[in-house]
């Protein structure tokens, strides 16, 4: 949800009460796509299971994301999905009601939470994932994954930002083969060491009726941008694509310690506003620059 930076935006779009249009979309999403099971009130979303013993995979954060989560279900994916108000975590509840949700069709084969690393949504997932533990015995583990590589981790860690596409889709399919929990936890945490994103944005981003959560002025891009429209780490001045690219490249390698003939996963992606034709440029401008690097993608 991105508009003109320099105003509220309500005039920007159609639909301005975020929560009475956030209960519709996921009204709306049941219509559309009937193999669903969708609780608006709760914001949950799950793929319609046969019950069998196998560990789910249960993904979650705030609204404004989108395709993410709810996208992402799928058989050898996401088992099911909750979802927060926009930019807010999901509550404990709603969690604990969907990671009961799952356990009712896995037979008890435990289910892995995949969270993003944001404050509130390792608060809540934690407190969910203990409390399913605790009163209904659930064989329930949680993984956080941090691949934010624009700053340093701090005592909180690195952000969240999109890895969760690798580990979803690589423990999502070893999930439907039938891996344990542990094992899954344990892949995981060793993808997770193995990631690095780093956003660059043209403007802040907004969520209608609210200020811009930051001001850039003409000319100037923002790098290491988070997903909520976090500030990034500095200010740009506007120069050729291609040199923006080799910036971001450059960090990320930096942090993944690449070197000549090392072979990468690569996934080009969007917060909002840009569109599909230049999300198109954009690989080719990547995949180039990985090419001079003699890196394999």
């Amino acid at each position: 949800m991105m508009a003109n930076q320099n105003s509220k935006t309500d005039e920007k779009y159609l639909l301005k009460n975020g929560r009475v249009l956030l209960k519709e979309m996921f009204d709306g999403l049941a219509y559309t796509y009937p193999v669903f099971d969708v609780y608006p009130e709760s914001r949950i979303v799950g793929l319609k299971l046969k019950s069998e013993k196998r560990v789910c995979l249960l993904g979650g954060g705030g609204s404004g994301h989108e395709p993410y989560p709810f996208g992402y279900i799928g058989d050898g994916m996401l088992s099911a999905s909750v979802s927060g108000y926009v930019f807010t975590c999901c509550s404990s509840l709603n969690i604990y009601q969907a990671i009961k949700y799952l356990n009712n069709y896995n037979c008890n084969g435990g289910v892995l939470l995949i969270v993003a690393n944001y404050t509130g949504d390792v608060f809540n997932f934690g407190l969910a994932c203990e409390k399913a533990k605790k009163i209904d015995n659930i064989n329930v583990a949680e993984l956080i994954v941090s691949d934010d590589c624009s700053r340093p981790g701090g005592k909180v860690g690195r952000r969240g930002m999109c890895g969760l596409l690798y580990v979803i889709k690589i423990l999502g399919a070893l999930a439907k083969r039938g891996s344990s929990i542990d094992d899954l936890l344990c892949l995981g945490k060793n993808i997770n060491d193995k990631l690095a994103s780093l956003g660059i944005s043209a403007t802040s981003c907004n969520v209608p009726g609210e200020d811009p959560s930051f001001l850039l002025q003409r000319g100037e891009f923002e790098f290491g941008v988070g997903l909520h429209g976090e500030a990034g780490t500095s200010r740009i001045k506007a120069c050729d694509v291609k040199d923006l690219i080799r910036l971001a490249v450059d960090k990320i390698c930096s942090t993944l310690c690449l070197k000549e003939f090392s072979i990468i996963c690569l996934i080009v992606n969007n917060l909002g506003l840009v569109s599909h034709i230049e999300l198109g440029a954009l690989a080719k401008y990547t995949k180039e620059y990985f090419d001079e690097l003699k890196i394999e993608v």
